[in-house]
């Protein structure tokens, strides 16, 4: 296990794109460190640059309290797993997985010991001596993940290894992942666009836009209290209403329209405000029925059912559509577009963001 530093890591590419902008983290060790963002975010470029495939034009990468700047990415002691797994096609399981041990030098009887301990670990028991070619993509990226923590590295980097499996397979394989890191130890940075992946498994989350770092925290702190208007937006659902904070004499007001509440907390803020809401936050009450918070009336525009809870859209007029999640439905709810209904927004599950920085209030 070791700690990760990285200090100012900046990078680009020509002819004037900027992958890394100034990139500082502490990653601790033996913790679960997911880089969260969208496709173009810088997050696989900085992972590569920890490995050592992408040099940075800018800052340093500190593993264990050892620079490792000039290390060639074969001596930087790190296991990698790729999106697209990545084994060799004429190799078996155990040769694929003991591919690194042989290179490094491990006696015979150490290699045999330690492979058949990985394969048990990554639920590839009996698969030894089959071919890739007769492995589905599941167990194939077992065969990977095997392959990197075979040789115990000081650091386990992952690169969307789940993005070309199946939905139930990913759920799946992504708990295997979490239950194998937490058994080795291991200290372990992990690359995804997959924004309940990455709150599923991660002890805390680095969300990226454009080389930038927005956030960093726990996945409750990611979700619940996110920083910026970029984090509360791309981590889940989330409804954007424009609003306005007044200053006054003691208690701000927050105003919606017409309607108007008391607001603490605002720090001395006002101006327009944009009001954030998570769908699961609002409530679908009966017309006339909401008595705290925002209430607004409106009109179901349609309604997906997924399953486990029913999604409203509500046209509420003056341009707004808002989203509304129900858990748990009665079949009846099912049938209910077209029909007025009243939305109520509990002020204490209600997030502002300054309008023109997008910084939350």
């Amino acid at each position: 296990m070791a700690s990760v530093e990285l200090k100012n890591i900046r990078k680009t590419y020509p002819p004037d794109v900027t992958a890394l902008d100034d990139v500082d983290l502490v990653i601790e060790s033996g913790e679960f460190f997911t880089l969260l963002g969208p496709s173009g975010c810088g997050k696989t470029t900085l992972l590569r640059t920890v490995a050592g495939f992408n040099l940075q034009d800018r800052g340093t990468v500190i593993v264990g309290g050892r620079a490792i700047d000039n290390v060639p990415a074969y001596r930087r002691d790190t296991g990698m797993v790729f999106q697209d797994y990545a084994v060799f096609p004429h190799m078996n399981v155990a040769d694929n997985v003991a591919f690194g041990l042989r290179n490094r030098k491990v006696a015979k009887t150490e290699i045999r010991r330690r492979v058949d301990e990985a394969l048990a670990m990554a639920r590839l028991d009996g698969f030894g001596e089959r071919l890739p070619s007769q492995l589905s993509g599941g167990q194939q990226q077992r065969v990977g993940l095997a392959r990197a923590v075979v040789i115990r590295p000081q650091v386990l980097l992952m690169d969307e290894p789940l993005s070309n499996l199946d939905a139930k397979l990913r759920i799946e394989l992504r708990e295997d992942i979490r239950a194998l890191q937490r058994a080795l130890g291991i200290t372990t940075i992990y690359v995804t666009h997959d924004q309940e992946e990455a709150l599923v498994i991660s002890d805390r989350i680095c969300v990226m836009e454009h080389g930038v770092v927005h956030q960093v925290g726990s996945p409750w702190e990611i979700y619940r209290q996110p920083n910026t208007q970029f984090v509360a937006g791309f981590v889940g659902a989330m409804n954007f209403l424009p609003g306005r904070l007044s200053a006054g004499d003691g208690e701000a007001g927050l105003a919606l329209g017409p309607q108007k509440l008391g607001w603490s907390g605002a720090n001395g803020h006002s101006g327009d405000v944009l009001i954030a809401i998570r769908p699961e936050d609002v409530q679908v009450v009966s017309a006339g029925a909401a008595t705290a918070g925002f209430a607004l009336d409106g009109r179901v525009a349609r309604t997906s059912f997924t399953g486990r809870d029913i999604q409203y859209m509500v046209d509420c007029g003056e341009g707004l559509t808002i989203e509304a999640t129900v858990t748990n439905p009665s079949p009846e709810l099912m049938s209910q577009t077209g029909e007025k209904t009243q939305l109520l927004l509990p002020a204490e599950r209600l997030t502002l963001f300054d309008g023109p920085s997008g910084r939350r209030v």
